[in-house]
């Protein structure tokens, strides 16, 4: 070969090897992208429509280096135009993941999510060619929804007071009216705070920003908020007309029936409403009345397992109860979970025992972007969601706190939320709107099974899978997290279920170690036996309970005490909440090492939430500190029978008790301390509650610093300034000895003595004991305490009282129900308990022997069915003697239950028991009913090859609310992408080459031709 030859053939395999070499760096490039991978959590990877789990973006080199990752549902022709994006994540270089929330629903149009990279925030175009890579969502996630049966809007906290702030709510509700309007909905449920007061303004403000709109008033629905008058005096409801509205005595609370049509479930709005005495006092106080948690109670027991979907729409949510506070304490008003507050925790209860209800709140204005709007308290509760506000939605800043504007967000133009629900014959949506936008907010989509078990049918229960956890603390509440209880049914089948009820709802303790699961009519519970850590806890005698209560009996015990409140910096963090202590001996603080007292100041405080019991002896304290200084700091709790003595000196404020909480108690104590101090107070710097027999002497420079809605009842000083002036103060009765104080202590005559003694009754509870109040006398210028040994359980030798029941009708008496095609009349009564303890399952077991009289009739009975934990049915059908009660006459009725060996448990009677019409349920709401079968709705069947593996109910398998998402824990689902695979792009390069070398080749051959 010549070398002109050489040269040409050497040239075209260079040139044939500099294209694989572009080739290569092509296929390289197209593996350099970012990458995206969605990964379900395996509780939900086989279920459809549910989208929980993790998105994953993985950087390539040549990504962008700053920037935004935008997130969108999309299907082949695009992003779904009426989403917003699913979010936008700042790129940093790293690995990104974004949580697709528990519940979530994935868009049924949605065939595949796809991820863009830009240098804002938004999304600038709607071209999937575009993006720099997609994922496509499997085909047997879709779930396909056809028509609804009912469609509503769910919102809440329209305060229209917010016009004043520039956020032009009137504007925003009209508008998000007329939204609604158009999209079809049928009504409108609002979860309270329509105003900021309740003042006739407001509410003329209210009604005409809907007037203004085309959705017609007496189709909206309005809970009562905290700030919807406090005194009920402006309250309006304005849906009157309606035959299906039932008001329960002219009162805020009031439940709306939707009959079902063609077949479709019935739906029960109940609506209830905050009872306050202010619009700030959610945490200060009880929420909700005996009344009407009796009337809620009562609806719950009716219609759970009717085939009916059970809607609460209520106003405030619950600290670290269900969704919308994820911090702590960052919003001030929620409703406090506390003993002191009987009536919620009574709600709670009923929440986590009729779990197959919907509830609705509002309060936070929290945004649907955080995330943090549904919760069912990880199997254990009712399916809760939360609400944002039309007006003014808030979110979480950096530090943890609440932004009242949602970080800028919130003006006159933007900031409206609210959701639109749609109920299908096995599911619930909601869909979470940007009413400002009109788009769907993605991640606050929500998909929730509508089921309604016949709970009826069950004939045995038994527990299929230990809950997750069966070691506890003592005082911690029971966690059925991880539990399956399995039901069989009358037709033999069998199932898991969620309708389970706990019989005793309550702390925890030694005890009582043993929890009862109840289903339905169901009479043998399932019995989950609770093992106890074993906690040294604080370093002291006892046990911290009632019976056993913590000993504190040196100085040292006492500064051990001190030293765990003042580690208590936080109210979620306080100390000594449903513990114990008692004082056991006279205590000398002087000159303790390190002790200073609490140094619970307005900006650094400290809490006890315990209860401390002075046993009548002394406790001396020498106290030199700077700030405020105080010997018990913020208390909750109660602190009784103390003498304190001795000094307390500080630059700033000196007191004994920094600060009296709402529903704390201090009482029957003598207080004498020399106060060095700028503002030395006698007792306490605020009062929020009741002080109760309390004599105080010494000198400091007032009695207390200040009242914001406390009490003081039976107070006494003689207090002085440092010159010798007598202290006056109004919550104070001066008086000149010591024997007048004793004496005036052992007389309870007046009308303050009887609020006194119930206030101080009702916060030591089973501690009370009378006899303590007078066991006070003068000795050497001094009171003193003759404290008997032991509690008031034990005064009349150590037996506890019996418990005293009380029987009464549920709302309706006699009603009509309806098992497998056949109508029983079954009379519904309801037990309670007046003696504050619960009764859980004892009335309902095996053996007992059950006698109803119905007026002048008498007949030994069989319970037909045992609702929630104090009701229970008879079927009078069962009974010839009852065959001629008229379900429109009034009768008393009594009901005794005995031991098979004639012990008599419980005995009651109940007076006019009728279904006739009443103030709670008109008599037509049966008179109309026709008797129907109520048959297991049946679940959405999951598309596979031969079409016959059904849906698992989602109520049963959802996973819980906490999600782990890490990879051993998700199924990842295959990517057909070619990502690491044959990139299209290489074959570009190839064809080149391949041209070149057939050229190089031909050239060749034609010049060995020529040269022939």
């Amino acid at each position: 070969m010549k070398k002109r030859s050489r040269i040409l053939v050497l040239s075209c395999i260079a040139v044939l090897f500099s294209v694989l070499i572009t080739a290569l760096a092509l296929h390289s490039f197209a593996e350099e992208e970012a990458t995206i991978t969605y990964e379900f959590d395996k509780q939900i990877s086989e279920l459809q429509g549910y989208g929980a789990g993790k998105i994953t973006i993985t950087p390539g080199t040549n990504s962008r280096k700053t920037g935004w990752y935008v997130i969108c549902f999309a299907d082949k022709n695009g992003v779904l135009t009426d989403l917003e994006p699913i979010t936008s994540v700042a790129i940093t270089g790293k690995t990104v993941t974004v949580e697709m929330p528990y519940g979530m629903y994935l868009p049924e149009k949605a065939t595949q999510i796809v991820l863009f990279e830009g240098a804002v925030k938004s999304l600038d175009t709607t071209d999937i060619s575009k993006a720099v890579d997609s994922f496509e969502l499997p085909a047997n996630k879709t779930l396909s929804l056809l028509q609804p049966d009912l469609t509503f809007a769910s919102v809440s906290d329209v305060h229209l007071n917010y016009d004043a702030h520039n956020y032009g709510a009137s504007a925003k509700w009209t508008a998000a009216l007329n939204f609604f309007d158009k999209q079809g909905v049928e009504m409108v449920v609002i979860s309270g705070d329509l105003t900021e007061s309740g003042g006739i303004g407001d509410y003329n403000r209210y009604t005409a920003a809907v007037s203004a709109s085309t959705f017609p008033i007496e189709k909206i629905y309005e809970a009562k908020g905290n700030h919807d008058s406090p005194e009920n005096t402006f309250f309006m409801m304005t849906t009157k007309g309606e035959d299906q509205i039932h008001p329960y005595n002219n009162s805020p609370y009031f439940h709306l029936l939707k009959k079902g049509e063609n077949g479709a479930k019935d739906n029960l709005f109940i609506f209830m409403a905050q009872e306050l005495k202010s619009t700030s006092s959610s945490a200060t106080q009880d929420n909700f009345s005996a009344q009407q948690l009796d009337w809620l109670e009562d609806l719950l027991i009716r219609y759970s397992g009717t085939n009916t979907n059970i809607f609460i729409i209520e106003h405030a949510l619950m600290r670290n109860f269900g969704p919308g506070d994820r911090v702590n304490g960052a919003y001030g008003e929620p409703i406090i979970l506390d003993e002191k507050y009987p009536g919620n925790m009574r709600f709670k209860s009923l929440l986590t025992e009729y779990k197959e209800a919907i509830v609705m709140s509002g309060h936070t204005h929290l945004s649907f972007y955080e995330m943090l709007n549904f919760s069912d308290e990880n199997g254990t509760a009712a399916r809760m969601i939360h609400n944002s506000s039309t007006s003014q939605p808030r979110s979480y800043t950096a530090s943890g706190t609440i932004s009242y504007n949602s970080e800028g967000a919130t003006t006159d133009k933007k900031g409206s939320e609210g959701y639109i629900v749609s109920v299908y014959k096995d599911y619930i949506l909601y869909t979470g709107y940007n009413l400002t936008t009109g788009k769907i907010i993605p991640r606050a989509c929500y998909l929730l099974s509508s089921y309604s078990e016949n709970r009826e049918d069950a004939v045995s229960i038994s527990l299929k899978k230990a809950p997750d956890k069966t070691l506890y603390s003592v005082g911690e509440w029971f966690d059925g997290k991880g539990m399956e209880i399995e039901a069989t049914f009358k037709d033999g089948s069998k199932k898991v279920v969620s309708g389970w009820g706990v019989s005793n709802v309550g702390k925890l303790t030694p005890e009582n170690p043993v929890v009862e699961i109840f289903y339905g009519n169901v009479k043998e519970s399932v019995k989950i036996n609770i093992s106890f850590k074993n906690e040294s806890g604080p370093s002291f005698k006892g046990e911290g309970t009632i019976e056993s209560p913590y000993l504190i009996e040196n100085a040292d015990d006492f500064k051990s005490l001190t030293d765990l409140f003042n580690a208590s910096k936080t109210e979620a963090g306080m100390f000594g909440s449903g513990l114990y202590f008692r004082q056991t001996a006279d205590i000398d603080m002087s000159g303790v090492e390190g002790y200073i007292g609490t140094p619970a100041n307005g900006d650094d405080k400290r809490f006890f939430g315990g209860n401390y019991d002075g046993g009548g002896y002394t406790l001396t304290v020498n106290i030199k500190s700077t700030g405020q200084t105080s010997i018990f700091p913020y208390i909750y709790g109660t602190v009784y029978n103390m003498v304190i003595r001795g000094s307390i000196e500080s630059s700033t404020s000196a007191q004994p008790i920094r600060t009296i909480k709402e529903g704390a108690v201090v009482a029957n104590c003598d207080i004498s301390l020399k106060l060095t101090s700028s503002a030395g107070n006698c007792i306490c710097y605020t009062n929020y509650s009741t002080v109760y027999n309390v004599y105080v002497h010494g000198t400091g420079d007032s009695i207390f610093k200040s009242f914001s809605g406390g009490t003081a009842i039976k107070v006494y000083s003689n207090c002085k300034t440092d010159n010798g002036s007598a202290l006056k103060d109004s919550h104070a009765t001066a008086v000149d000895s010591v024997p007048n104080v004793a004496k005036v202590l052992s007389n309870f005559t007046t009308a303050d003595d009887v609020e006194g003694m119930n206030a101080l009754k009702k916060a030591l509870g089973d501690r009370f004991n009378s006899s303590l109040l007078s066991s006070i006398s003068e000795k050497d210028g001094a009171l003193v305490f003759t404290h008997p040994e032991g509690l008031a359980p034990d005064d009349d030798g150590g037996k506890q009282p019996e418990p005293s029941y009380k029987l009464s009708p549920l709302m309706w008496g006699l009603v009509q129900r309806s098992y497998n095609d056949k109508t029983a009349s079954i009379l519904l009564l309801k037990v309670n308990d007046t003696s504050a303890q619960h009764i859980g399952a004892p009335l309902f077991d095996e053996g007992l022997v059950y006698t109803l009289t119905i007026g002048d009739k008498s007949q030994k009975v069989t319970p037909f069915e045992r609702v929630g934990r104090l009701a229970i049915g008879f079927n009078l059908a069962d009974y010839p003697d009852f065959s001629d009660i008229e379900s429109k006459k009034s009768y008393n009725v009594s009901l005794k239950i005995e031991k098979s060996d004639g012990t008599l448990l419980y005995e009651g009677t109940a007076e006019n028991v009728s279904s006739g019409k009443t103030n709670y349920l008109p008599v037509e709401d049966f008179e109309k009913e026709e008797p129907t079968p109520t048959p297991t709705p049946t679940p959405t069947p999951t598309p596979t090859p031969d079409s016959s593996t059904p849906t698992p109910d989602p109520t049963e398998t959802l996973p819980s609310g906490t999600q782990d998402t890490t990879p051993e824990n998700t199924v990842p689902v295959e990517d057909n992408k070619n990502d690491g695979g044959f990139s299209p792009l290489f074959l570009l390069p190839v064809a080149a080459a391949v041209i070149i070398a057939v050229v190089c080749v031909i050239i060749l051959y034609r010049r060995k031709q020529v040269k022939k």
